[in-house]
């Protein structure tokens, strides 16, 4: 009975690691399409961007650089807002912690709840048409960051007034 319980846990890691792997495929894939509310992103050197929808109008968001920090890494995200007014408010939500290892014998509910969380302001307006620059400070070091997901809710817009 246990050798066949060993069986039905080796597929179901099997299965799980084929999950993941999809689902990161299909987010790749999705990076360039409608937009979603979060963005998964490999801080080991991910290139690309992803369509986040804020509330008030989509932006890109790519990942810049990861450096390392005495209290942990400092990530640069570029940030693009692609429509016509200023966001001048809103937070920035981040989940981050090691890669998942779907290979392994990790259990994905445990990883995920030992996930740290992080949110900031937005202090600085992402300007129309513009890319920003938005420091992200981690309490990780870069050889413990591999997995990073980024949220953006905007709160307010600001537009020109033609005369």
């Amino acid at each position: 009975m246990s050798a066949r319980l060993k069986n039905v846990e080796d597929r179901n890691l099997e299965q799980l690691a084929r999950i993941v792997e999809l689902e990161s495929r299909v987010d790749r894939q999705g990076q360039s399409s409608a937009p979603s509310p979060v963005a998964e992103i490999d801080p080991a050197g991910e290139s690309g961007f992803h369509v986040l929808d804020t509330g008030i109008s989509p932006v890109l968001v790519s990942l810049d650089s990861t450096s390392q920090r005495a209290d942990g890494s400092l990530v640069k995200l570029r940030v693009g807002n692609i429509s016509a007014g200023d966001i001048t408010g809103g937070t920035i939500r981040v989940l981050y912690g090691p890669r998942f290892d779907a290979q392994g014998a990790q259990d994905y509910s445990a990883w995920r709840a030992a996930l740290r969380s992080k949110e900031q302001s937005i202090v600085m307006p992402l300007r129309s048409g513009s890319w920003t620059l938005v420091d992200l400070p981690l309490n990780s070091p870069p050889d413990r960051l591999g997995y990073l997901q980024v949220q953006i809710q905007s709160s307010r817009v600001s537009l020109n007034q033609t005369q």
